[in-house]
């Protein structure tokens, strides 16, 4: 077979491996795209959120070079004699963009909505976008601070500090997953947060990547990166972009042990060890993160007997938006199921054993 365009002779029984070689790489230019080049589309804030809940905005939960950090509170409207469980709301954006507005009509909206008729407390938060100037671990270390927030806290809005849950779609997924399954000591950040635990019970992952090298293809050799400048000529630019974005890191030859190693520090699939409960949602038509991150952490999971579920969504794009408004409640009546699944039982003021 000639490769169209180039006059290179592939031979047919390769057609197979070059098949699957090609399909990466379209995973790879879609998701440098809809990552640099604008993850979050233009979209109207909830008010159905805020009117559903007693609600506090804009709360600074650590400063970094005098820049406040923020975070949105959402409490359910019925006063609760017991505290409240809490899920901390992780937002997606490639890692470079996105905020901690929950969008109206969106599954998110539906989801925070049925967690607080549940009787749950919304943490939705913002964190440091990697940057020229901002690279990991500063997205995870806010990551983590939010949550030691939470437990700082649990005296001022009714907080229950024993049932913390985390839950991200895309990056936010990637960074719930982290944030889960590494431990107190790691992504340490602000020093007045630090005596408080960043542990959490579960977490709720939504089509998060899971393998920091094989997203960024950072071992993509010669002819992958020629195949890629063939198909999509600003890809190689935008990918090292991102990279040094993540990173902190300008990718070549000489970088790529250390890139290596900085990408597997932050990737989820080398935390397992310390897993928690975990549910995966994924959409069989994402093309952004392919489903296979999901899979092979569901794999890596079961082998480790940690409780994990994996729901496949027929057809279900990168953010579910493509699926009914029947198919987007269930997803989010079952995340909320999930969720309760998981709650520590209190038996006469203590936790049931």
């Amino acid at each position: 077979m000639v490769l169209a365009g180039t006059g290179i002779k592939y031979p047919k029984k390769n057609m197979k491996k070059f098949n699957l070689l090609f399909a990466k790489i379209l995973f790879a230019v879609l998701f440098f795209c809809a990552s640099f080049l604008g993850a979050q589309q233009n979209y109207v804030v909830s008010t159905k959120v805020p009117d559903h809940s007693s609600h506090f905005t804009d709360v600074a939960y650590k400063t970094v070079d005098g820049k406040e950090i923020l975070l949105d509170v959402f409490l359910p409207k019925n006063l609760s004699q017991t505290p409240y469980p809490v899920v901390v709301q992780i937002h997606g954006g490639g890692w470079v963009e996105g905020n901690k507005d929950i969008p109206a009509g969106s599954y998110t909206e539906k989801t925070v909505l049925k967690l607080l008729d549940n009787g749950f407390a919304v943490v939705s938060i913002d964190y440091r976008l990697a940057s020229k100037e901002v690279h990991f671990p500063a997205l995870i270390q806010d990551t983590k601070d939010a949550i030691r927030w939470v437990r700082k806290n649990t005296a001022v809005y009714h907080f229950d500090p024993e049932n913390i849950g985390l839950w991200g779609g895309s990056a936010g997924g990637h960074l719930a997953l982290l944030a889960a399954y590494s431990g107190d000591h790691d992504f340490v950040g602000d020093a007045g947060l630090s005596k408080y635990s960043a542990k959490s019970n579960y977490v709720l992952d939504n089509f998060g990547p899971t393998e920091m090298n094989e997203v960024f293809q950072v071992n993509a050799g010669k002819f992958k990166l020629w195949i890629m400048k063939i198909f999509a000529p600003k890809l190689v630019d935008i990918r090292s972009k991102l990279i040094f974005a993540v990173t902190g890191k300008t990718i070549s030859d000489e970088t790529k042990p250390e890139i290596n190693a900085l990408m597997d520090a932050i990737s989820p699939l080398k935390f397992v060890d310390h897993a928690v409960p975990t549910q995966i949602m994924h959409g069989t038509k994402d093309n952004v993160v392919p489903i296979s991150e999901s899979k092979n952490l569901l794999a890596e999971l079961q082998k480790r007997h940690v409780m994990s579920t994996l729901e496949i969504v027929k057809k279900g794009n990168h953010g579910f938006n493509n699926i009914s408004e029947e198919e987007q409640h269930l997803l989010a009546q079952k995340m909320v199921e999930f969720a309760r699944s998981q709650l520590v039982v209190y038996q006469n003021g203590n936790i049931a054993k």
